[in-house]
């Protein structure tokens, strides 16, 4: 009964995060932050799950990873989520980070090498509460999706943060966020 209450509370919780982000009243104090240090922490939300799947993280950032202006909680959270559906979907190999710094922006990058999306699933992956028919059952139907909010709420974050979101995925060559 505790997993379930957990469970219906992390449900909750996504869902005033998500419709705090819609309506703007999501609070983003923003302060200059190591890149390396958000991703180390939004990994810490995954790593024992990704362990006993014998997932990795490579981080390809400098030692001293580029400072960002952002809202630490939201950054992590950001990272997290994207880590936790490389995990989630993925199941194998090696979940990649890679940073490229340009003139005003830092483009962030973080690719799996799992089964990718077909493009119809791919062009509705941020939507709320939208899930691809493949994904709502994983390790052949025996352990139930996710409710379809993670990537919604990555949406968001990017994007009260000022930036944009892609996806790069087809079908056996994984998915590709940036």
């Amino acid at each position: 009964m505790k997993a379930d209450v957990d469970a219906i509370d992390d449900l909750v919780e996504e869902l005033l995060l998500s419709s705090r982000l819609e309506l703007g009243t999501a609070p983003l104090a923003l302060e200059p932050l190591d890149l390396n240090d958000l991703c180390r922490e939004g990994w810490t939300r995954v790593e024992e799950q990704a362990a006993t799947k014998g997932m990795t993280l490579e981080p390809l950032c400098a030692e001293n990873g580029p400072r960002v202006q952002a809202n630490r909680a939201l950054a992590v959270r950001l990272l997290g989520n994207l880590f936790e559906n490389s995990v989630r979907y993925a199941g194998r190999g090696t979940i990649t980070v890679s940073v490229d710094r340009r003139v005003d922006r830092v483009h962030v990058t973080v690719a799996d090498e799992g089964p990718g999306m077909e493009p119809a699933d791919a062009a509705r992956a941020f939507e709320r509460f939208y899930r691809a028919d493949t994904s709502r059952t994983r390790n052949g139907g025996t352990e139930a999706g996710g409710t379809g909010l993670g990537l919604a709420i990555v949406a968001s974050l990017v994007e009260a943060h000022g930036g944009t979101i892609e996806l790069d995925t087809a079908p056996g060559r994984g998915a590709t966020f940036t």
